[in-house]
């Protein structure tokens, strides 16, 4: 047994031993080829390579790592923030504004002056809202139109109280609006003159028919013409109203018989325009109340002839007070109902008195 161990041991030395030896034996061929085939140079000269026998396996030759550049830390993600907003601005160019054309026919006049205005109102966004209005010296009045598709018209009548001078008719549209817009015609407003009244004759008597004329160059509604004696241009009765006087075509004609009640003295026709309550304008003419014969005047002595020329100017006051003959005054004045009051109270008072006289006197008896 032992024998056997002996043997077998034997045999592996053996056999190491050689396997030592090829190995050493292979190393130096190796190394002995390699330097028996080392390349010549020279003309043409190639490689060449010797035959060698099969070499003994090479250690494979460690290969460095190829150095790397070093990785940039990373590079941090900004932080998204909240949108911005471009905000883009447009410029609109402002819309054209176009004057109103306005125009007025007549272009001057007076108080009692009928005006038509007229304007063009296309160059409006809004026609319909197109307001006019009359501008005088101190004063300023709306007017009332009428708006059809784009034509504005009205009519305006000069008042008396529009101041005298230069004025204006405006018409405005698209109040506050960006095409708010206006336009305007001048009108000068004229100062009246006295109603011109022509009165034949210039005197007479109770009985004297005295006929009245007169232009009226304004349009008039009504026109109210009077007569007053002494008396009533004193203030003390109210001026007799002409019944029978006519208005045409701005002329005034009219007829009045002095009567016996007329006071003696200077009196005065008046012709008075109005427009509705409105007093326009007015005219008169002087008249001289004659005492009937044999009769003398309020100074004493009969009454002188008066002339036959025309005195507006003659300093006498134009009374308001014109009695109408239907029981009171066209602007005032003491009304015959007041006279009846104090008639009744003494009627009264008479016939309690009368009443008891006859009661006393049946007691009497």
């Amino acid at each position: 047994m032992q024998a056997e161990d002996v043997g077998s041991t034997t045999k592996e030395a053996t056999t190491v031993s050689r396997l030592i030896r090829a190995i050493v034996l292979g190393t130096m061929l190796a190394a002995m080829s390699l330097g028996l085939t080392a390349p010549a140079w020279g003309d043409n000269a190639q490689w060449r390579q010797a035959d060698t026998a099969t070499p003994a396996p090479t250690q494979p030759t460690p290969t460095q790592p190829t150095p790397t550049a070093p990785t940039p830390p990373p590079t941090p993600t900004p932080t998204p923030s909240a949108p911005t907003t471009t905000t883009t601005t447009t410029t609109t160019p402002p819309p054209l504004v176009r004057p109103v054309p306005v125009t007025v026919s007549p272009q001057a006049g007076g108080a009692g002056t009928a005006v038509g205005i007229t304007a063009d109102l296309r160059g409006c966004t809004k026609p319909k809202s197109a307001t006019g209005s009359f501008s005088s010296p101190g004063t300023r009045q709306a007017l009332s139109a009428q708006i059809r598709g784009s034509q504005y018209t009205a009519r305006y009548t000069v008042r008396k109280h529009d101041g005298v001078g230069s004025g204006s008719f405006t018409v405005v549209c698209d109040v506050g609006l960006p095409t708010a817009t206006q336009g305007s015609a001048n009108f000068q407003v004229r100062p009246l003159a006295p109603i011109p009244v022509t009165v034949t004759p210039r005197a007479g008597g109770p009985g004297t028919t005295v006929t009245l004329t007169a232009n009226v160059p304004a349009p008039c509604d009504p026109v109210r013409v009077a007569f007053s004696d002494r008396k009533a241009v004193a203030g003390q009765r109210a001026a007799k109203r002409l019944t029978d006087a006519h208005f045409s075509a701005g002329r005034v004609t009219g007829h009045y018989t002095v009567a016996s009640r007329d006071a003696v003295g200077k009196g005065r026709f008046m012709v008075v325009c109005y427009q509705g309550d409105d007093r326009v304008n007015d005219g008169s003419a002087s008249f001289r109340v004659r005492a009937a014969r044999g009769e003398t005047g309020p100074s004493g002595g009969n009454d002188p002839t008066a002339g036959n020329t025309v005195d507006r100017n003659d300093g006498i006051q134009i009374p308001t007070q014109i009695d109408t003959g239907q029981g009171g005054t066209a602007a005032g004045g003491i009304d015959l109902i007041w006279l009846l009051l104090p008639a009744g109270l003494l009627l009264i008072a008479a016939a309690v008195v009368i009443r008891f006289r006859h009661t006393t006197a049946r007691r009497r008896r």
